[in-house]
């Protein structure tokens, strides 16, 4: 990846354009490592087998166990849905 002058872009240039597009775009400006946590936890989540979980691993270039760790929370109204799915 490079920008148009094909320099290497550093964190800063990316931070830098991503407030600009925000603000262009008159929403919220979150942090590189917010959206990417969203984004980690959005796929974690339509996983459906240990397969596809060792799969967002790898897209994250992460461990499973750190994504295990990291972007698997609980979601309350799953739970509720697996009691009912016995009841």
């Amino acid at each position: 990846m490079s920008t148009q002058n094909n320099i290497c872009p550093t964190i800063q240039n990316i931070r830098n354009t991503l407030i600009k597009i925000c603000k262009r775009a008159e929403i919220p400006v979150y942090s590189l490592h917010a959206l990417r946590h969203t984004f980690a936890t959005k796929i974690v989540r339509q996983t459906k087998n240990m397969g596809e979980l060792k799969d967002a691993a790898e897209l994250l270039g992460d461990s499973y166990e750190v994504i295990l760790a990291t972007y698997f929370h609980t979601d309350s109204e799953k739970k509720i849905e697996l009691v009912d799915a016995i009841a």
